[in-house]
């Protein structure tokens, strides 16, 4: 068996593939069931930027969903009156059914389009 050094620090490796992952891998290697070890930096690379991507999708879900429940409580605290003919007119309640069916199609949307499989 050959020894070959690359020059990566155990750490860094660790923090690339996740403690579980790289305590796993440490089991195999001592049990000495590691036949080769591959690294596609490149597909690491795309796995970073994904995440990243995914990530602002969600904040934007999380923003958009947040938005008009901190409008209207803004709202109510500036001016009720303009709140409460939403919550009383029958109009106006059809308008907040419509806002809410919109808002789950837009989660719905926005968690199919962060769903991404590499």
């Amino acid at each position: 068996m050959v020894a070959v050094s690359i020059g990566v620090e155990l750490a860094e490796v660790e923090a690339a593939v996740g403690a579980t992952s790289f305590k796993r891998g440490k089991t195999y290697a001592r049990a000495h069931r590691v036949l080769s070890v591959a690294w596609d930096e490149d597909r690491s690379r795309l796995h970073g930027q994904l995440r990243i991507y995914t990530a602002q999708g969600r904040i934007t879900g999380l923003i958009l969903c947040v938005a008009p429940f901190v409008m209207c409580g803004v709202l109510s605290l500036l001016n009720w009156r303009y709140e409460r003919l939403l919550f009383t007119h029958p109009t106006g309640l059809k308008a907040i059914y419509v806002g809410l069916v919109m808002m789950v199609l837009g989660v719905l949307i926005i968690r199919k389009i962060i769903d991404i499989k590499v």
